[in-house]
């Protein structure tokens, strides 16, 4: 199953975990987190660059 930083951001928000994200994908949590950051910082530069 494969998701897109984006989506694992999104379900990061609703209260899924990063541990239990990294399971079901077969990813290690450091991964599984930094797509987690990143997506969060394009959502916030894009949020400034829009205002």
């Amino acid at each position: 199953m494969a998701m897109l930083s984006i989506e694992m951001y999104l379900a990061h928000k609703r209260g899924t975990t990063v541990e239990q994200m990294a399971s079901v994908l077969l990813m290690p949590a450091a991964m599984v987190s930094e797509r987690i950051e990143a997506a969060r910082l394009m959502l916030d530069y894009q949020v400034r660059i829009t205002r």
